[in-house]
């Protein structure tokens, strides 16, 4: 198949005709200029005749055509234009040089074109576009992968010795996307070069802010370096700061306008540890730094009514929490856990729901209704100071072991539960934990006795509130509770 178009240049583009002339090489029915250059194709030396065939030539002869210059732009098939590398093959790409042509032709022919008819002069041809696929091509590729290779086509607007292979180093290819590996360079001439890649890997960011008790490290999930305050690694009694150190940061938290050990900003128990520092502060209201007991008024004056084990007293029910030992299935001899015999259960032995009768102060539900189900009163109140891995009535789980522990029972010497002890049964007493007020622990939440997160969470998960890191103050009106700044009751 034989064919030729012809075109007027673009605004700027050299003057004159250009005429596509070729055989036995199909094209897209539309062409269009664009300024790249193909790779691996070399342009043919200025000099070189190319014999051109016209479908006038078997009365005329063919019209011989001079290369008078470089390459200067390349034509493509308008199906080229979506979206393809236009590096990649050269596949239906026609490289345009200045000529000169001569030779019998006729004085004027047409030529298809997709704007109309053109006419053109074939001896006045001042461009030769010829298939790519007629074209010398060298292999230039270096066999290393972050640089783009291709032949010199363009000396003037490349910057390129004519002829020869062009290897332009691509950053952008060695690039990993992770901060903490530092920027990888593309530069195979370097020694330390990956010999495969070519790539430079780059140092590392310096992540040391200069504050001891912090400590530093680069984070790719959070984009940078990142400066966790330690209070542990400060002197007893200070806390630390991540801008300013190790010192005396703690501000008072009050409850119910008391201030108690848990929020008076005292070492209490001579352990180094401060209020919500301390692993066994599980909020404002806890008077008690020492062990799990909470230490507050009403505690011991009804045995086996519960209220909210979390706030400022202890009773029955005046936060709208409503339980009894006596509804805990745990409550059997011979150990009667977790509030001792004068608890005892009076249901079946071992079936969830509770069925026991248990006569409770200030209700007339039932043992069952208030295991599944507790006021929205209760959950407002209640809930935002109730431990994760707990219930509302202090029956908490810890990874330690395998059964909840009410947080409330002792031993018949008075000792009661602590982080040290949670193994010893008559320290830590089993209970039931009461589903229609419970806290779970989470995967990415801070809970009793999990003070680490696991490797596949970031950071603490808080429900939309502020999490709270070892030695960072909560702001004013909150306190941090397993890992998150709760408002305080």
């Amino acid at each position: 198949m034989q064919a030729r178009r012809c075109r007027q240049l673009p605004s700027g583009a050299l003057a004159g005709c250009l005429c596509l002339l070729f055989a036995t090489t199909a094209v897209a029915e539309r062409d269009h200029l664009l300024g790249y250059k193909v790779k691996g194709v070399e342009k043919l030396k200025p000099g070189t005749t190319h014999v051109v065939t016209t479908q006038f030539s078997e009365d005329l002869g063919p019209s011989n055509c001079e290369l008078k210059g470089q390459v200067k732009f390349f034509l493509t098939p308008a199906e080229k234009d979506g979206g393809d590398d236009p590096r990649g093959g050269p596949a239906g790409q026609f490289a345009c040089y200045p000529a000169r042509c001569s030779g019998p032709v006729p004085l004027e022919a047409d030529a298809d074109h997709q704007l109309g008819r053109e006419t053109y002069l074939p001896k006045k041809v001042r461009i030769l576009c010829l298939p790519v696929d007629t074209l010398v091509c060298g292999d230039c590729d270096d066999n290393t992968s972050c640089t783009l290779d291709y032949c010199c086509d363009d000396p003037v607007g490349l910057g390129c010795t004519p002829g020869e292979c062009v290897h332009e180093p691509q950053d952008a290819f060695c690039s990993d996307a992770d901060v903490c590996t530092g920027t990888e360079t593309c530069a195979p001439s370097d020694g330390n070069a990956d010999p495969s890649t070519g790539c430079v890997a780059g140092p590392p960011p310096t992540c040391d802010d200069g504050i001891a008790c912090t400590f530093d490290e680069c984070s790719e999930a959070e984009g940078g370096c990142t400066h966790s305050p330690d209070s542990g690694l400060c002197p007893c009694g200070q806390t630390c700061d991540p801008t300013a150190g190790c010192g005396e940061f703690c501000e008072p938290v009050t409850c119910g306008g008391l201030t108690v050990e848990c929020g008076d900003c005292a070492d209490n128990d001579g352990d180094c540890s401060i209020d919500s520092n301390d692993a066994h502060c599980l909020g404002p209201c806890d008077n008690n730094e020492n062990g799990y007991s909470f230490d507050i008024p009403g505690v011991g004056t009804t045995p086996c009514l519960a209220d909210c084990y979390f706030d400022d007293d202890s009773g029955s029910g005046n936060d709208d929490c409503v339980w009894s030992h006596e509804c805990d299935i745990l409550e059997v001899g011979p150990n009667y856990d977790p509030a001792g015999e004068g608890c005892a259960y009076s249901g079946t032995p071992g079936i969830l729901p509770p069925d026991s009768l248990a006569n409770i102060e200030g209700t007339s539900e039932s043992c069952s209704t208030l295991y599944q189900t507790q006021s929205p009163t209760c959950a407002d109140v209640c809930g935002p100071v109730t431990p994760n891995g707990c219930d509302c009535f202090g029956c908490c789980s810890f990874p330690q072991i395998s059964h909840p522990v009410w947080l409330g029972s002792m031993d018949d010497a008075g000792n009661g539960c602590d982080l040290g002890h949670l193994s010893d049964p008559t320290r830590c007493r089993p209970c039931t934990q009461v589903p229609g007020c419970l806290n779970t622990c989470a995967d990415c939440e801070l809970c009793l006795g999990k003070t680490l997160l696991p490797a596949e969470c970031s950071e603490v998960a808080c429900n939309g509130l502020q999490p709270c890191e070892d030695g960072l103050p909560c702001p004013s009106g909150h306190y941090c509770i397993t890992g998150c700044c709760q408002p305080v009751p």
